[in-house]
């Protein structure tokens, strides 16, 4: 559930891709390996392979090589559950349920500023999120980055999807208290 409202297609493909990378992390494997049980074309996996570097790059501070000149290896510095809450927590639909409850000012337009996402695309990568919203009478105003409803089901909802995606792991606890 989390997984499908939160990840866009390019991010589920990573995740599956880096599933593969921790399951045959033992040694090394070529591209070919990793396309033939992913149904991946040859260049989507590199493109795939290339992005999760750039990911556990800035997740370690430290830069990380998966495509060596001989094939493929990962040796498992990052574990999966700890890539899917990077990947989950990067996305536009998390980054709005954080802004709602720690900015509780900001409208669209300042959240745009502060992500660097253009209205439209936050717009269309939010549906999902608003979708699972209306299933407990929760209506979202995009605009005004706003919740109305039932608050009691209202704080229910944002408390577990939070905690879900990040398990309660790099929110800004310095606006808390102002809130």
């Amino acid at each position: 559930m989390l997984e499908a409202m939160m990840l866009e297609d390019t991010a589920k493909r990573k995740l599956t891709l880096f599933k593969l990378l921790t399951t045959f992390s033992s040694k090394e494997h070529s591209i070919n390996f990793f396309e033939s049980k992913l149904d991946y074309s040859y260049s989507r996996v590199v493109y795939l392979l290339e992005l999760i570097q750039q990911d556990l790059t800035k997740m370690t501070g430290t830069k990380t090589e998966i495509l060596q000149t001989n094939g493929v290896r990962y040796k498992q510095d990052i574990s999966y559950d700890r890539y899917y809450q990077y990947l989950i927590t990067q996305s536009i639909p998390y980054q709005l349920l954080v802004s709602i409850l720690f900015y509780p000012n900001d409208n669209l337009t300042e959240f745009c500023e502060k992500n660097y996402h253009s209205r439209t695309t936050v717009v269309r990568k939010s549906k999902l999120l608003s979708s699972y919203f209306k299933q407990f009478n929760i209506k979202m105003n995009a605009s005004k980055l706003n919740l109305y409803g039932d608050e009691r089901v209202i704080r229910i909802t944002l408390y577990t999807l939070i905690w879900l995606a990040s398990q309660g792991t790099n929110l800004p606890i310095s606006n808390l208290h102002s809130c």
